[in-house]
Parts: C-alpha cells; structure tokens; sequence
C-alpha cells in the first residue's frame, strides 16, 4: 500500500512539473482574450497570462495586456486567425528572446521588443500604433506603423508591404519589396538600405547615416544632411533636394528633383563631397557650395549657382543660362577647364526608370495606385493606344496593344508586388508615362 502511494505521489509531481512547463493556450473559439470559454489549455478552459505559449486560430479581441515572457515562450497568429484590441489601447511586449509570428490579422496600440523577434507573413495585415524594437522585425506580409523606433544594434526588414508613418532608424533598416512612408529619419548610427528591384514611395526622407539605394525612391523632399549616401538607380524628389556629407551617384545613378537642389553646407558643420558619375535633373534652381566631381551629367531649368568647386568631367547644362550657353548662371567658385557645357546626354528626357520620354497631348488617368491585381486607364477621347509596362531595371514586362477607344483595363495579376512605369503610346507615337505601384 505504501510503495502504490509512493509511486501514485511521484506520479502527480511529473504530471504537474509537465504542466507547469508546457503552459500552452490555443484558441478554440471567437471572443475575448479574458474569456476562458476562448481557449484550450490542455484540455482546460484557462485565461493566458505572461509564460503562456499562445496559439490564435479565431478570432480574439486582445481586452488586456499581453506580455511574451520567457526564452521560450511565443505569440502565434496562424492563417485565418485574428487578433484585434478593444476600445482601449492594448499592448503586446516581447521581454526576452521569445517570438511573435503572425500569419493572420493584427490590431494593436503598443508593439514592444525588448529582445525576440517578430515576424509577419502570407496574406494577413498587421496594424500597430507604435512599435518599438530592440530586437528583430521581420515583415513578409502587410504593416502599417504609424509611429516606430528601431533602436541601434536591431533590425527591422520588410519583404513584402510595409507603410510607415515617422521612423526613427537608429539600427538596421531594409527595404525588399514595397515601402510606403511618411517622414523617415536615418539617424547618424542608421543603415537604410533600399535592396534592388525594391520600391520606396513616401514624403519626407532624411538621412544622417548610411543610405544605400539600389531600387527606386520617390518622395516630397530628400535631404542629407551629414550622412552618406549610395544612389545607384533612382532618387525622385517631387519638391526640394538637399544633400551634403558624401554623397557618391554611380554611373547608374538618375535623380530628378521636381524643385531646388543645394548641395553643400553653407555653415561649413560638413564636408559637401558629391562624386556624380550619373545623372541629375533639376526642374527649378541649382546651387552648389561645396565640391562635385565625377564623369556624369547635371542639367538645370532655370537659375544656378557654384559658390563651390566643380572638378572632374562630367557635363553641366543650364538649359535657361543668362549668359553663354549651358554655362552657370553665377559662378563665384571654381569651374575645372575639364567640365562641358550642355554636350553630354540631352536634358529632362528620362523617366525616372531611366526611359527616354515624350509627353502626349491628352490627359490620361490611371486608377487605382497603388493597384491591386487590375489597373484602370480613362483617356480624355478615343485613342488607338499600346500600353507597355517596364520594371525598375527598364526591362519590358508587359506589351498590349489595346486598339482603340477610351477606356482600358490591364491584368496585373501575373506581376509582382513592386513598382513599375507605364507607357502609353497613340498612334501618333507621342506617349506618356506614369510610376505606378502593384501591391
């Protein structure tokens, strides 16, 4: 009788001490986190806490905070599974190297890593208020931040959609697919990389670290200030540009500037040193103050100025120069003997893919964009119309000649997410070409 209640003892301890380490939670029904009739714990109805193992696959409303605790603990949201906050704002945090991976729906205020990792993937939407990391974020999905600090030494990488509203990078950012955003800042300890073939497209970018563009940007207006910066596809700011620290463009290198571009600072806290092997295109002034060298090309629209140092080969055209022609406007700088006048590549012709451009008569407007799996194109009258789609590298991925009319429907379906430049010619041969976006 004693050896049965020896053993019936030692039974229930292991039987304890495993339940005590497994601490899992898998949602079995629709309702609230803090509702027990939600969750199977090993065959208990249960409310997780911190140390939980938490497996989502309802829909859960998150009515109180949540804290992934342990080494091994882990938030999981799997296809078709929800989690979305009440009316108050919740929180999740990651306080050790535990994980969040969500392949469904997420809703929430107050993201924080204070170590782990999360990742999104396939065909959910994740939406965070503010999102702190101090470890690493993966997004393989669709995000929306509105408010984000990547903290120095950790990472935030996006392979599939991510909007942005005010980041502040002090670690390690990467773009590889498609990047919507309001006001970034790459801090002085920021690397901000744009991978090739990979899509930005946004208002306010400033640099003051380490920015390396292989793909293609898009913005209001892009300052760097003091940092460092790599362009070897496209930079396209709408409105102003400004730039000093280092700044190299390679011979692969377009930027575009819809306003005014300065280079150098005026109030010498920097070294203004532009290396510009490729081309720039400025549609309203230029002012330099500092020194660009290089092989490549700078034209202008309207007034410019060097207070600074032109050195190296490549071209300067000033296409409404007030005295010889292509010359700059006011030079109280020096000019080497080595510099051109207007006898390079001819002016404003590309696109910002890199594609010689004309512009047609008639308005064309192109909806939605960004666009799903079907663009929409309304011509101003009937045209007979060839639409071509080229991707960020210039290669030609689609070729349809639509014949006549007035408003067309392309299948974008059989495209990946990313940005692209449509060309719609008549048949007059002029055309015109507009950036859009596939999601």
């Amino acid at each position: 009788m004693k050896k049965t209640l020896v053993l019936f003892a030692i039974a229930c301890v292991l039987i304890m001490n495993n339940a005590i380490g497994q601490l899992t939670a898998v949602s079995v029904a629709n309702g609230n986190w803090t509702s027990s009739s939600t969750w199977d714990c090993s065959g208990l109805p249960c409310v997780p806490t911190a140390g939980y193992d938490v497996t989502i696959n309802t829909a859960v409303i998150l009515d109180m905070d949540f804290v992934v605790l342990n080494i091994s603990n882990s938030l999981t949201i799997n296809a078709g599974g929800t989690l979305i906050e009440d009316a108050t704002p919740r929180s999740i945090t990651i306080s050790s190297t535990g994980s969040v991976t969500s392949a469904g729906d997420l809703t929430v205020s107050n993201f924080t890593l204070l170590s782990g990792t999360f990742t999104t993937s396939g065909n959910g939407a994740t939406n965070i208020t503010d999102l702190s990391n101090s470890g690493v974020v993966q997004n393989g999905a669709t995000m929306t931040a509105t408010n984000t600090v990547n903290s120095n030494g950790f990472s935030i990488t996006n392979s599939k959609t991510l909007t942005l509203t005010n980041l502040m990078n002090l670690g390690t950012c990467t773009n590889d697919m498609t990047m919507l955003f309001s006001d970034i800042t790459n801090s002085s300890t920021g690397t901000f990389t744009n991978s090739g073939g990979s899509t930005m497209i946004g208002t306010n970018f400033l640099n003051l670290g380490t920015l390396t563009n292989n793909g293609y940007m898009s913005m209001t207006d892009f300052t760097s200030w003091g940092g460092v910066t790599y362009n070897n596809l496209s930079i396209i700011p709408s409105n102003n540009c400004w730039t000093n620290g280092s700044f190299w463009n390679s011979a692969s290198g377009f930027i575009s500037v819809g306003n005014d571009y300065a280079h150098g600072d005026t109030t010498s806290l920097f070294n203004g040193w532009m290396t510009n092997d490729g081309r720039i295109e400025v549609g309203n002034d230029f002012g330099n103050f500092d020194t660009i060298k290089g092989s490549g090309s700078i034209c202008v629209a309207a007034l410019s100025l060097n207070a600074g140092w032109f050195l190296g080969t490549f071209d300067f055209c000033d296409t409404t120069s007030l005295f010889s022609e292509g010359s700059v406007d006011l030079n109280t700088g020096v000019i080497d003997s080595s510099i051109s006048n207007c006898t390079g590549t001819a002016c404003f012709t590309l696109d910002p893919l890199g594609i010689e451009n004309t512009i047609a008569q008639q308005l064309i407007k192109i909806y939605p964009n960004p666009a799903g799996d079907q663009l929409n194109i309304q011509l101003e009258k009937n045209e007979t119309v060839r639409f071509e789609l080229f991707n960020i590298a210039g290669q030609q991925v689609l070729d349809i000649d639509e014949g006549y009319g007035s408003h067309f429907s392309i299948d974008l379906s059989g495209l990946k997410a990313g940005c692209y430049l449509l060309k719609s010619t008549n048949a007059d041969g002029a055309y015109a070409s507009q950036v859009i976006v596939k999601q």
